[in-house]
């Protein structure tokens, strides 16, 4: 497959079984390799340290509205990302809060 491709178009090809979560994929110019799951789902800690994941920021967004999580929840991008708060995370992505 070759793109450019949006982050909707790797969703919808996830969906479709087009794609594997854990596909590498080439990143710009420099083909800089990437996981899928590194660029497209978030990860969160529980109470007791132990690590969940990997979830569309879509499904944090819902648990969030159905008051699973509170928006100050810790959450990362990728395995290794960088720690923000949910709430953060749902403005980075332009999804707000619900």
């Amino acid at each position: 497959m070759h793109g450019p491709y949006t982050a909707g178009d790797l969703q919808s090809f996830l969906a479709d079984g087009h794609i594997s979560m854990h596909d590498e994929f080439r990143h710009g110019r420099d083909g800089t390799p990437f996981v899928l799951s590194d660029a497209l789902c978030w990860y969160y800690d529980d109470e007791e340290g132990e690590s969940h994941g990997a979830f569309f920021l879509e499904q944090l967004s819902e648990w969030l509205a159905h008051g699973y999580f509170d928006s100050a929840l810790p959450v990362r991008r990728g395995e290794g990302g960088r720690v923000v708060t949910l709430a953060h995370a749902l403005r980075l992505d332009g999804l707000g809060l619900h």
